[in-house]
């Protein structure tokens, strides 16, 4: 599936995203958990958005850009966050290889891996409804 670089559409995706996967109370639960607020920065288009996952909840925030200060800050291209959306990139060799770079606490990151299952499967029935006319997103 091709993929658009048009940030208004992204961000849409993304919205729409965590919405949903907020709306599930055992995987707010689980972000909430964290206690940590995770800065997302993408490349190629520029996006940067956070995920402030705290014990009375986990809400995202759009457009992060010195709104908050992190505690764990990901970054990558667009490419490579749609890849570990839909299930198809390896968090571990991903950061083994700097495809993702993260900064802060990578054991906070880490421990959200069981719930990037069902949250890729979010993203991957989210992503389809998102297409265009022409089968990008």
């Amino acid at each position: 599936m091709p993929i658009t670089k048009d940030v208004e559409k992204i961000e849409a995706l993304f919205k729409a995203f965590f919405a949903d996967v907020f709306s599930r109370e055992h995987l707010q639960e689980g972000f909430a958990k964290l206690d940590k607020t995770i800065g997302i920065n993408y490349r190629d288009p520029e996006i940067k958005f956070a995920i402030e996952c705290r014990k009375d909840g986990a809400r995202f925030i759009p457009n992060k850009d010195g709104e908050i200060s992190p505690d764990v800050t990901i970054t990558m291209d667009w490419e490579t966050a749609h890849k570990f959306w839909m299930d198809d990139l390896d968090l571990l060799s991903a950061l083994l290889s700097r495809t993702i770079i993260l900064t802060g606490d990578f054991a906070a990151l880490y421990n959200l891996r069981p719930l990037f299952k069902e949250t890729s499967a979010i993203y991957q029935k989210l992503a389809s409804e998102h297409l265009d006319g022409d089968g990008n997103i």
